[in-house]
């Protein structure tokens, strides 16, 4: 994305609580950084409201996977490495009191290859058609329908074919099944609807990528750093 004009181009999941993301998005042949939108969580209590946000970070790419087409990106300033934000209000008349602490999941991988017939839900984004803002955020419900074969020379082929209409906008995004667990994500270069790469590659991506993966230094000011 660019962050004065966000544009999606692509998505991505956590790999980590250092603060490393894997997508599917190649930005360019000689990995240069990209803008990445960190999606803030939602909260709904009794007293308090938020509807997310974005806050926007830099990523910068350590190793692309010719054999899996998935890219690793270290995104700087993530929210792993520094205090999370947090907000407190309280009901004037009750005393009620909510309190919101900012909280990121690395979601767990399902580590079996899903069967034909699966449901499955992908999280997705669009920008919105009317007023600028912050990305519309949403799950997209289908099913896997036909499992098969892509070329690889390393023999990680199997793709999940599914019934979502794909959008440039799905490129690297999670898709889970019913038990909330990450499947895949979405490839790079489909022809009609959604091809998700499984899960089990996404492991053997950061098996690759391991001694490029140091310690993210925090860049905001100490007193916002963990220790």
């Amino acid at each position: 994305t660019d962050e004065r004009n966000p544009n999606i181009v692509g998505m991505g999941v956590w790999a980590d609580k250092q603060g490393y993301a894997l997508t599917t998005l190649r930005n360019s042949t000689n990995n240069e950084d990209m803008t990445i939108g960190v999606l803030m969580p939602f909260f709904m209590g009794k007293v308090l409201a938020t509807g997310g946000g974005v806050i926007y970070s830099r990523g910068e790419p350590i190793h692309y996977d010719p054999d899996t087409g998935v890219l690793v990106v270290r995104v700087h300033n993530n929210p792993f490495i520094r205090e999370p934000f947090s907000i407190e209000a309280e009901d004037n008349v009750t005393g009620a009191k909510d309190v919101m602490s900012e909280d990121h999941d690395i979601p767990k991988r399902f580590n079996s290859l899903v069967s034909v017939g699966t449901s499955i839900f992908l999280a997705g984004a669009e920008e919105r058609s009317s007023q600028k803002g912050d990305p519309v955020i949403f799950l997209r419900e289908g099913r896997v329908i036909r499992i098969g074969d892509e070329h690889s020379p390393s023999g990680q082929n199997i793709r999940l074919f599914t019934d979502i209409p794909f959008a440039p906008s799905f490129r690297g995004a999670p898709v889970f099944n019913s038990s909330k667990l990450l499947i895949g994500i979405v490839a790079p270069t489909v022809s009609g609807n959604v091809v998700v790469i499984p899960s089990q590659y996404l492991e053997t991506t950061l098996q690759k990528a391991k001694p490029k993966m140091t310690p993210i230094p925090c860049e905001f000011e100490p007193k916002f750093c963990k220790h």
